[in-house]
């Protein structure tokens, strides 16, 4: 009988490619006139929907993160299979666990044995960590220039400045708490929170649908 090849990972999940589309994002995040001219292009779709005559910006980047934390979540949920993803989670977690007491208590034998199952556990890793990477390319493609465009859209601003409860004028461009401009740290406030919510919701409601499609169990006693 031949022996099995190892698995090979698919181009999506290839670490090689996602190093090029991470330099390529960092490219376009950097050089000012290809960050221009991707924001411009989509300045006629998302204006429109999102730009709300350039009256209200924070309405606008709460738009914006909505639309592309539901494009990116969703599209991670309908391609993870989230109860395959926490069972291969525990296995890990359990494997860590059982490997950390046996190696604190001397256990010559039990680390002999579990390290006989190393290969196996790596497997599983490398399966987790390749189904997460295998979207993101799909993921950038759609919320990369969102992204983008609020960059192009925030300097077309007439007012750059808005009020806060702790400052009467606060700018958008300008970057006070960190080296990112102040509408980024904005736009994570107002869109990381609903993202968890709508991940929680999503898997929970995937969970619900498993459990219900397991068989029901027989009545003691019959």
């Amino acid at each position: 009988m031949a022996d099995e090849k190892p698995e090979q990972p698919s181009m999506g999940s290839s670490p090689m490619l996602m190093m090029m589309i991470f330099l390529l994002m960092m490219l376009i995040l950097i050089d000012p006139n290809i960050r221009s001219g991707i924001g411009n292009a989509m300045d006629p779709a998302l204006t429109p929907v999102l730009g709300l005559d350039f009256k209200f910006p924070l309405i606008t980047l709460f738009l914006a993160g909505l639309m592309s934390i539901s494009l990116s979540t969703l599209l991670r949920h309908f391609t993870t299979d989230w109860v395959e993803l926490s069972r291969i989670q525990k296995i890990q977690s359990t494997f860590n666990k059982e490997m950390r007491d046996a190696r604190l208590s001397n256990n010559n034998a039990k680390v002999k044995k579990l390290q006989e199952k190393q290969p196996e556990i790596l497997k599983m890793s490398m399966k987790l960590s390749s189904s997460q990477m295998r979207i993101m390319p799909i993921t950038i493609i759609f919320v990369v220039p969102i992204f983008i465009w609020l960059s192009v859209f925030m300097y077309k601003l007439p007012v750059l400045t808005i009020s806060v409860p702790w400052a009467a004028k606060v700018s958008l461009v300008r970057g006070d708490v960190c080296f990112f401009p102040n509408w980024i740290i904005l736009y994570s406030l107002l869109s990381i929170p609903f993202s968890q919510v709508l991940q929680r919701i999503l898997k929970l409601y995937k969970f619900r649908e498993k459990i219900a499609q397991l068989p029901e169990k027989e009545e003691i006693g019959r």
